[in-house]
């Protein structure tokens, strides 16, 4: 089994880097839903894979779901089914 030994020096570098900032521009969005996908929602982020809080574990799986919807060419076949240009 190594042994894993850490300097002082990086444990300070380890300690001050702050996270990036998001360069995402980000928007605000109110969302209600059922106290049973709240319920849901806190399992998640029990897990420890989908965030930090409720709203995280939302914005991931909404996330997650719209690039789904990217791949599979949804909103390619809605602007033709409507004569729309580009999504923006």
């Amino acid at each position: 089994m190594a042994t894993v030994i850490m300097t002082k020096e990086w444990l300070k570098k380890a300690i001050v880097m702050p996270r990036q900032p998001n360069k995402v521009r980000t928007v605000m969005l109110r969302l209600s839903t059922t106290p049973q996908v709240r319920s849901l929602l806190e399992r998640l982020v029990v897990s420890g894979l989908y965030g930090k809080n409720t709203a995280e574990a939302a914005h991931l799986l909404l996330t997650r779901r719209l690039e789904d919807l990217l791949k599979e060419g949804f909103f390619d076949r809605l602007q033709e089914d409507r004569g729309e240009s580009a999504v923006q």
